[in-house]
């Protein structure tokens, strides 16, 4: 609650309301509000990671695990094996979000890897395509550190090392329109905006594998 201005303010608050952190300003006014929510955090085993912090405003992943009851079946489209076979690269700085969504290929049949970094994820692409299993699909963060997720793109589809190119998807914590035109201009095939529910990621992953087969099959 509150209204924070500066940028240092709210790189504050989000410091205080790590799960790790003990500190307590008695001073600051938000100080027992952070810490219920932290507490809350802490609770229930989450995490909380900021993603990006800017003079225009910031982005945070919280990740609660949950559990699920595996003892029902599955639904007709969690049967259905068409992305079974797929091979996936995905690149996140956040270590908590890979592991999401490796879990979540995995269990429609998908083959992934994954990487924080793009430089490595350029040096893991060209070498599956010099062994002869070339990722079918690259599932980029839109904003890392060093190299962003529309940089990798360009220097991806700049690499004469990597032929034929995996179809690209981006996932991003901003809004669509705000990134749209420079994310297509970069090469990125689909954009989904952050967190990715699992069935709009199954759809994404299979318009985009429905969109290859036919200069595939050329």
């Amino acid at each position: 609650s509150g209204t924070v201005i500066k940028q240092q303010e709210l790189e504050s608050l989000f410091r205080m309301l790590q799960p790790g952190n003990t500190k307590v300003d008695g001073n600051d006014p938000h100080t027992w509000n952070l810490t219920v929510v932290r507490g809350l955090i802490r609770h229930m085993r989450g995490t909380l990671d900021i993603e990006s912090l800017s003079s225009q405003g910031g982005s945070v992943t919280l990740f609660i695990p949950m559990q699920t009851d595996t003892s029902e079946d599955l639904s007709p489209k969690e049967q259905d094996s068409s992305l079974k076979g797929l091979n996936v690269l995905i690149v996140d700085d956040n270590a908590t979000l890979r592991s999401v969504i490796e879990k979540q290929l995995k269990r429609w049949g998908v083959n992934s890897d994954s990487t924080y970094s793009g430089k490595e994820a350029l040096a893991m692409l060209r070498t599956e395509h010099r062994n002869g299993t070339p990722y079918d699909i690259v599932i980029i963060d839109h904003d890392m550190p060093v190299m962003s997720g529309l940089q990798l793109t360009e220097k991806l589809y700049a690499d004469d090392e990597i032929s034929p190119r995996p179809s690209t998807l981006m996932l991003t914590g901003m809004s669509i329109s705000s990134v749209e035109g420079e994310a297509r201009s970069a090469g990125i095939s689909c954009i989904i905006p952050k967190p990715a529910s699992g069935k709009r990621l199954r759809e994404a992953l299979a318009d985009l594998q429905q969109q290859k087969r036919p200069s595939q099959s050329y």
